[in-house]
């Protein structure tokens, strides 16, 4: 007898087009590793049914790479499959990469650069000022929300410093949100740039301190900072600038010691309102400097996690500090650290507060047996597993609201981005959007195929 219910199944291989949709936009999200073809080409080379619903999926197509001819043609693909939706574009034209000129850029990019949400550059400075010229002339920046610019070239005047067309582009993004800079020591042109409405900040080799220091004074609604290459000179002999919104705060400080860096950056900023901070330092220990007071209470008053990666305690005073910030952490993360800086004694007398401590997965950092019994202790990534912090994490429109940057899931293979743009923005230790669609994804195709008879959920 012929089973109506049977044959009325949908065949496990043609899920229906909107999960398909879903799978698609997954994996397109995933990071590319060189030499990896692209993803909406592949998925639309499968079959005509394929192809049907990956051109009519527009979210699959909205991030961009240009970092050749070849790439440049693709780039005219993405960008008319995309609309109307905002893109993410990297471009990169380093001479190795065979190089384009900005004027064939500009007249693929032009139509549709009032959809770009998310700009990386890897480029000269002769395409920047050819840019800039163009693009303020026709103001077609206002919708940018991230800016990543690094440099491959400087005129001979300029070696010192970042090129002034660095600073005249940043100028166009009226809506900017995150910003990131690489460039010269000495930034000396930040009277270019207005104020702005930042909520992240990422910049690298800040020695000076005046473009740093301008952007504090003229960003109030500031929520992270990330100082890369830190000196804790940026600040000497600046007035002290209030950040209420400031409430993330990552410090990558080289030769000064931890202990300097920290206490300058106290007294020259007021944070009331930092709850994390996390400080990345380097392997050799650096030269001590004289011992200022730092009263953590005072001055980082809402302080509640800290994130210590890379960090040799071999000084006293860089452990003493480390001592006077834990009288309110409840939420302690170790990476990479070459000696604990916790001991028995120390988390009697200063960790009272401290509820979590998260350590690599498969790490055999000790942890004192006193501690074990009054926190929970959780497992992160190893450091090799995890997303490196040259990955840029690009941002993505949620109903119109400001820029967040996502972490994506972990992977073995650099990504392009990473291979473009160094030191581009930390990583988030929190699961990215890309895995949380993924698991949506799997429980609906379950339900629905459960619904249908066709697998048993366990």
């Amino acid at each position: 007898m012929l089973n109506i219910r049977e044959e009325t199944r949908l065949p496990v291989e043609r899920p229906p087009d909107e999960v398909l949709a879903l799978i698609f936009k997954v994996a397109a999200e995933a990071p590319l590793s060189l030499g990896e073809a692209s993803v909406p080409f592949v998925i639309s080379s499968v079959s005509r049914r394929w192809r049907a619903v990956a051109v009519a999926s527009p979210e699959i197509w909205t991030t961009i790479r240009i970092s050749g001819r070849r790439s440049l043609n693709a780039a005219t693909l993405y960008l008319a499959r995309s609309a109307p939706l905002a893109f993410r574009i990297s471009i990169n034209t380093e001479p190795r990469n065979r190089p384009l000129g900005a004027s064939q850029m500009l007249g693929v990019l032009l139509p549709h650069i009032h959809r770009c949400s998310a700009l990386a550059l890897c480029v000269s400075d002769e395409d920047l000022r050819e840019w800039s010229v163009v693009l303020r002339d026709q103001g077609k920046l206002h919708t940018l929300r991230v800016l990543s610019i690094t440099t491959h070239s400087y005129a001979p005047d300029e070696l010192w410093g970042p090129p002034e067309s660095l600073f005249y582009f940043a100028a166009l993004c009226s809506g900017l949100r995150s910003l990131r800079l690489s460039a010269r020591p000495t930034m000396n042109l930040h009277h270019h740039l207005h104020p702005l409405q930042l909520t992240t900040l990422d910049v690298r080799c800040t020695w000076d301190g005046a473009l740093l220091r301008h952007i504090c004074r003229n960003s109030q609604v500031l929520e992270k900072l990330v100082l890369r290459d830190y000196l804790a000179c940026v600040f000497d002999g600046a007035d002290t600038t209030c950040l209420p919104s400031l409430t993330s705060l990552v410090l990558e400080y080289r030769d000064a010691s931890l202990a300097e860096g920290l206490i300058t950056l106290a007294h020259f900023l007021d944070l009331p309102n930092l709850t994390r901070l996390t400080i990345e330092g380097c392997r050799s220990p650096g030269v001590g400097h004289t011992w200022r007071a730092l009263d953590a209470q005072r001055h980082f008053p809402g302080l509640r996690v800290l994130s210590l990666r890379n960090v040799a305690f071999q000084r006293p005073i860089d452990s003493s500090v480390l001592t006077c910030l834990s009288a309110t952490i409840t939420h302690l993360q170790l990476v990479d650290c070459y000696r604990g800086p916790l001991n028995d004694a120390e988390i009697l007398a200063s960790y009272s507060d401290l509820r979590v401590i998260e350590i690599p997965r498969g790490s055999h950092f000790r942890l004192p047996a006193i501690l074990r019994a009054t926190v929970v202790v959780r497992d992160i990534l190893p450091v090799g597993q995890q997303l490196m912090d040259d990955e840029l994490e690009f941002y993505r429109e949620r109903d119109g609201s400001t820029a967040e940057f996502e972490r994506e899931p972990p992977v073995h293979a650099c990504s392009d981005f990473w291979e473009l743009h160094n030191d581009l923005s930390p990583w988030r230790d929190m699961r990215s959007e890309a895995e949380r669609d993924r698991d949506r994804i799997i429980s609906a195709q379950r339900i629905i195929e459960s619904e249908r008879g066709l697998i048993t959920v366990r």
